[in-house]
């Protein structure tokens, strides 16, 4: 967030570095992590981890909510512009969750190699085995395909 701060985790912890204060602080999180995101203006963390998410405050480290419901390893996650809807995918499905109340609103079949929302409004892009790109409206979910890619970032 802003350049400040970045995160990484190690051995079940999360550890979080100010690059302006040249400071790090550490807290436990869950066993396995698999990846990081943070929210649009940086107060909170989500981790993903084997089967649930786990939203993090980021100034005090604590557990604000836990996300539960993958059947297999989470492998992203990303949290919306607006901060309310978190998107989680693993192998068989992608999922979209309310960050207020920890709801999931939609599961979509198929494997995920990656998701990111737009950096603005309400689409999200998610990347799936064999090389297509689905850019959709999460309001409502509409799916049009962008093949021959494997990857893509849409920056902040």
């Amino acid at each position: 967030p802003q350049g400040r701060s970045f995160a990484s985790w190690h051995e079940g912890s999360i550890v979080l570095y100010d690059s302006v204060e040249r400071q790090q602080r550490r807290w436990e999180a869950q066993r396995t992590i698999t990846y990081l995101a943070f929210s649009p203006d940086g107060t909170r963390l989500v981790s993903a981890g084997a089967r649930d998410l786990r939203l993090w405050d980021v100034a005090t480290g604590r557990l604000l909510r836990t996300f539960e419901g993958h059947r297999n390893r989470i492998l992203n996650c990303d949290i919306s512009p607006d901060g309310r809807t978190l998107v989680s995918g693993d192998e068989e499905e992608t999922k979209l969750w309310s960050i207020a109340t920890g709801q999931e609103m939609l599961t979509v079949p198929g494997g995920t190699t990656g998701v990111q929302f737009q950096p603005i409004g309400q689409r999200l892009l998610r990347a799936i085995a064999g090389g297509q790109l689905l850019l959709f409206d999460v309001e409502p979910p509409v799916s049009p395909t962008v093949d021959g890619a494997s990857q893509a970032v849409l920056t902040r």
